[in-house]
């Protein structure tokens, strides 16, 4: 079975129309959420998804990304290239000075991407789901500096230094400096 038929599939199981499915994802993301024309262009197979695009689906349908590609003929691949000018197609905007673009395909098991905070800038308040699977996150500057607000301590990063914790804890991401600062920032296992 391809993701294209899985997504049809899982919706049909839960007797759901696309547009009921596009609502969902209106509800769930706002602004953010893909537009009909894109779930309707991934499910008919005409575009792969972004992985992005793709873990909104898994949220409407209510199942996990790993759920959603059980038992498809895309479930493991051995090797997934994300090609550098494919990479704002998965681009994670929290403001209009704070974004991430993700390293890691949709078939990672892991999240792995590049947060760039232009001067005093910082992203929202994230805190990913505490479960039976610990969530852990690892930054990395590498042009900058980051303060790391976790749990309401402050951590100040600079070019070079890197910072793990677990991401079920409340945390956010700002640039106290007058120039833009990036890092890379992995997940696992992965969850947006």
């Amino acid at each position: 079975m391809k993701l294209h038929e899985k997504i049809e599939s899982l919706r049909n199981e839960q007797n759901i129309s696309r547009q009921i499915l596009y609502y969902r994802l209106k509800e769930i993301f706002g602004e953010k959420a893909i537009t009909y024309r894109t779930l309707e262009r991934i499910e008919k197979g005409d575009t792969d998804g972004t992985s992005s695009s793709l873990h909104q689906i898994a949220m409407g349908l209510g199942v996990t990304l790993k759920q959603l590609w059980e038992g498809t003929e895309e479930e493991n691949p051995l090797i997934d290239c994300v090609r550098r000018y494919n990479r704002k197609k998965s681009r994670y905007t929290y403001n209009k000075d704070a974004y991430a673009e993700f390293f890691t395909g949709a078939h990672a098991k892991f999240l792995a991407g590049e947060l760039v905070l232009r001067p005093k800038a910082k992203t929202i308040i994230e805190q990913d789901p505490e479960s039976e699977e610990k969530f852990q996150k690892l930054v990395y500057v590498v042009r900058g500096t980051v303060i790391c607000k976790v749990n309401d301590k402050d951590i100040l990063l600079r070019k070079g230094d890197s910072l793990f914790f677990y991401s079920h804890l409340p945390h956010l991401f700002l640039n106290p400096s007058s120039i833009e600062s990036r890092c890379v920032v992995v997940q696992c296992p992965r969850h947006i």
